[in-house]
């Protein structure tokens, strides 16, 4: 028969086991678990899964808002010449559903790495826009066709072509300053311009005398009336890339960090300093495409983004937990210290266009190098910019709330749980003194950064996929999360009792 000692010692032993074991779990067996269950839901290379399907098509509806910034005053501009102060009314929003999917997908490097080109369509969604907006609506912008070309020619065209330039300036609807044309054809499919029209044929006619027949922005594009047009998004349902992605194969570190964007993984459009290494030099590709990023983010991260608008990396950094249909998740946004002045952040010198001389303010991005027209990006209504730009524009009004950029994130997965991406498409305006030109372009501000329009491209979890979330890794990781604490109890009663009988059978032995 065993004696209570022997059995309390029994007892004892397998509450120390168990109480050890889920110690060890909880230090490093379950969390080896979690590693296997993500690794499992996200890698690419498994087609047919569902990490792939989602990576073949955004699951999530992404919504692009356009707010336009129609100029009231633009009467005004020919009398009040270098003293005209634009007035803004903002018209909007004009929503749009963003469909996306990749087409010609490649896997490479022994499934590590994935090519593939990105789809981008966008079709009106009337219910989500303002009230009484429609696509047909005309709007008034500055003439970014005819002041982008002027821009690109100035330099290349004889002294003696700018009297047929300036005539063919003389049959724009208002004057050649500004521009109008329908919601649709602004944005997408190309408001007919007769300047543009007509300086093709003057291109083609005369193209042999000029030392070089320029490359013009994707924004003005042909159209099928035979005319030549200007839009500022021009890409809707054309392909983007071919981009170059890890797999998550070889390790979830860099998952789907953008290994080459176009074939290159340096852009040519930034001025790197002599010092400058390939690694953090401004032109580098890396970082995500926004839609997704790796697992386990930390709240010290830095999340990086390559935005092909921007023509650059953007990074954002964490501001506070949140929880969106009933997941946690880290808030990060864009810091205001990243678009800062390169006299207040060094590392902005390299974006200084043409050279270090020609540095701007805060919060304006210059995309004269990879636009090749003066267009100029910045936070909607100047948002964290420098007090100059705001101020010379009326009818701005600045809201951290509906101006903010910011990405919600479940950190253990990197699954992006809500994102509002807010940027604004800015043209610096300046004058044009050249023979037989029209006195308005003559006459207007130099160097005057007006805003043409913002955009907010939001996207968010909805009901239904939020719910296969939790149950595919949210529920889960609780469940388990709470095992582990039932065996170390478990354990511990065990223990506690094996002790209380071992102390039982000593006092029944003393006596």
């Amino acid at each position: 028969m065993v004696s209570k000692k022997t059995t309390s010692l029994i007892v004892s032993g397998v509450g120390l086991i168990i109480s050890v074991t889920a110690i060890v779990l909880a230090s490093w067996g379950f969390d080896e678990i979690v590693n296997e269950q993500i690794e499992s839901e996200l890698r690419l290379d498994i087609k047919g899964s569902e990490a792939y399907k989602n990576f073949e098509v955004t699951p999530i509806d992404i919504y692009m808002k356009f707010f336009i910034f129609n100029i009231t005053n633009f009467d005004e501009a020919e009398t009040a010449g270098k003293n005209w102060k634009p007035k803004v009314q903002e018209v909007g929003p004009y929503t749009y559903v963003e469909k996306r999917f990749k087409e010609n997908i490649s896997f490479i490097n022994n499934k590590e790495q994935v090519e593939f080109l990105q789809i981008k369509t966008f079709h009106f969604d009337a219910a989500r826009s303002g009230p009484n907006l429609s696509e047909d609506d005309m709007l008034i912008v500055i003439n970014a066709p005819i002041l982008g070309v002027l821009e690109l020619l100035q330099s290349i065209l004889p002294s003696t072509m700018w009297g047929t330039i300036a005539s063919i300036m003389r049959d724009e609807p208002i004057n050649p300053a500004f521009f109008t044309g329908t919601m649709k054809e602004l944005m997408f499919t190309g408001a007919p311009s007769v300047f543009l029209t007509k300086l093709m044929v003057i291109l083609e006619t005369f193209g042999g005398i000029l030392p070089e027949i320029p490359e013009f922005p994707a924004n003005i594009k042909p159209l099928s009336t035979g005319e030549t047009g200007f839009a500022f998004f021009p890409k809707n349902g054309s392909a983007e890339g071919p981009y170059t992605v890890h797999t998550g194969k070889a390790g979830l570190g860099n998952y789907q960090d953008i290994i080459t964007f176009e074939n290159k993984t340096h852009l040519g459009y930034w001025n790197d300093q002599p010092e400058t290494t390939p690694e953090n030099s401004c032109n580098r590709v890396r970082g995500t495409d926004g839609t997704v990023f790796k697992p386990f983010i930390k709240k010290t991260d830095r999340l990086n983004i390559f935005d092909t608008n921007t023509c650059r990396v953007l990074y954002m950094e964490y501001v506070q937990k949140i929880k969106h249909r009933g997941i946690e998740g880290y808030r990060f946004t864009l810091p205001e210290f990243q678009l800062a002045n390169h006299t207040v952040n060094p590392d902005n010198v390299c974006y200084c266009y043409p050279d270090d001389s020609n540095c701007l303010g805060a919060g304006i991005i210059n995309l004269v190098s990879c636009m090749r027209v003066p267009v100029y990006l910045s936070m909607p209504h100047f948002f964290q910019g420098a007090d100059e730009y705001f101020l010379a524009v009326d009818g701005l009004m600045r809201d951290p709330e509906k101006h903010t950029t910011f990405i919600d994130v479940e950190p253990l997965t990197g699954f992006p749980l809500r994102a509002a991406k807010r940027i604004q498409m800015n043209f610096k305006v300046s004058s044009y003194d050249l023979p037989r030109f029209p006195a308005i372009l003559k006459n207007l501000p130099d160097n005057l950064i007006l805003p043409l329009l913002w955009v907010e491209e939001y996207g968010e979890l909805d009901k239904k996929l939020a719910d296969e979330f939790k149950s595919k890794i949210s529920t889960p990781l609780e469940v388990m999360d709470v095992m582990q604490w039932v065996l170390l109890a478990f354990g511990v009663v065990v223990l506690l009792a094996g002790v209380g009988l071992f102390i039982n059978a000593r006092k029944v032995s003393a006596n």
